[in-house]
């Protein structure tokens, strides 16, 4: 064998041994990013990653006829090799539903439920492999937010019972950098425009949406207005819509 091949050869081999090593380093959420995963007994597939839509992170199932139902708000559970990720308690949008626990692993992914598990297996054929659903143009992030004064209010509510100011921040941050809950003085801006931020309107004084003062949580009435703290944790008549200072 001459010295030629045997040098193209050697660089192959390095080059395929690169990207093993950079496959096995790459964080699983990263990895599974906007890639469908297939059940081919059910034709159903899976997918993790940006649903623009929500303007939030969260998993899509597809049936075998195209039609799309998106879970958003799921608790992230990493491996300390970043190999395996345990999510839960993803939520329907639509009708306030959890799925159960769903096992993330780089060449499958695992849907748990009280009567069995189904398996996705990666869907090397779907066109949605090669692209990256984190990136948005100009266009489409001015329509995921609403804007008042210096201020860009999400689209979306979400339900976080349970949260600490932390944990909430947290789960705010998963829209991309710089959201977060909103201030007292924030909040009473988005209620006074709640027409134009899409605030939901309540008919008994039993819905809220969240903000934070002095580092303490407090949340406006959208029946009256008023502003009261909020002790420990996010209620389950809270809503929180992230904000972000422009």
């Amino acid at each position: 064998m001459n010295r030629k091949l045997i040098s193209i050869l050697t660089i192959l081999i390095l080059s395929s041994s690169f990207s093993i090593a950079q496959n096995y380093s790459q964080s699983v959420r990263d990895f599974v990013e906007g890639k469908f995963y297939k059940n081919s007994e059910t034709g159903r597939s899976i997918k993790y990653g940006y649903i623009s839509s929500l303007n939030t992170y969260g998993v899509t199932f597809k049936d075998a006829e195209g039609n799309l139902n998106n879970f958003m708000n799921c608790t992230e559970q990493l491996s300390s090799d970043e190999q395996y990720m345990e999510l839960t308690f993803c939520m329907s949008p639509n009708t306030g539903g959890t799925l159960g626990k769903i096992g993330v692993y780089k060449t499958k992914i695992v849907l748990y439920s009280s009567d069995g598990f189904l398996t996705f297996n990666i869907d090397e054929s779907n066109e949605n492999q090669s692209q990256n659903n984190n990136t948005k143009s100009v266009k489409e992030l001015l329509a995921d937010v609403y804007k008042i004064n210096n201020l860009e209010v999400a689209k979306f509510d979400y339900k976080m019972e349970g949260l600490t100011i932390d944990e909430a921040n947290l789960e705010c941050a998963k829209l991309g950098k710089g959201w977060r809950l909103p201030t007292k003085s924030e909040l009473i801006l988005m209620y006074e425009n709640k027409d134009k931020v899409n605030l939901e309107k309540a008919t008994t004084n039993l819905l809220y949406y969240v903000g934070v003062d002095n580092n303490q949580l407090v949340h406006v009435s959208m029946i009256s207005g008023a502003i009261t703290p909020l002790f420990g944790t996010i209620s389950k008549n809270d809503k929180v819509k992230a904000v972000k200072s422009m």
